[in-house]
């Protein structure tokens, strides 16, 4: 009884290793085709020379971005995304807050497909209001990111961590370019 058993066992593991049959679909893996071997045995062969192997997906194209901030007491500034080439992204960012007596400043450059702005601000009244008089400007911040959400916390993260805190930080702008 029991040699009956080892000997089913073994019949059954024979049956498990030795494919009958068409064989399972990836058997065979990428770039060959199923043939028969002679004696009735699946096997691999190359692809027939006609074949062409598919092409490589052609990484995305990198877009540029940049941040340009005036120099104070202004705090006006600039930004651009998604350029094809960093030189331009640098002259659109820096037409954007042109119009300073003083110019601007190159902050940053990046890759990264969306940008935003945050701004952290003082209270100088009794009540902050939108009204310029009761706030002072303190900083700008940008966060990168690949998407709007995250450049959104991390311009905010950035902005909360300066003057231990004590600024109220703000978002002013998400700019995303092309992905």
């Amino acid at each position: 009884m029991k040699l009956s058993r080892v000997l089913a066992g073994g019949i059954l593991l024979a049956a498990l290793l030795v494919p009958m049959g068409n064989p399972p679909a990836d058997a065979c893996g990428v770039g060959c085709l199923e043939t028969l071997r002679p004696g009735g045995a699946w096997g691999s062969a190359p692809l027939p020379s006609h074949s062409r192997p598919l092409p490589d997906a052609a990484p995305p194209p990198v877009r540029y971005g940049a941040f340009s901030l005036a120099r104070p007491p202004s705090f006006r500034f600039g930004v651009a995304v998604g350029h094809r080439d960093p030189r331009a992204a640098r002259e659109a960012a820096e037409a954007g807050c042109r119009s300073v007596p003083r110019g601007c400043t190159q902050i940053v450059e990046f890759t990264e497909a969306c940008v935003a702005v945050a701004e952290g601000v003082r209270r100088v009244a009794l009540i902050m209001t939108s009204d310029p008089r009761t706030y002072e400007v303190r900083a700008i911040e940008i966060g990168t990111a690949s998407n709007p959400a995250d450049a959104q916390r991390a311009a905010l993260r950035e902005c909360a961590s300066l003057e231990r805190g004590a600024l109220h930080c703000r978002l002013l702008q998400v700019s995303c370019g092309p992905r």
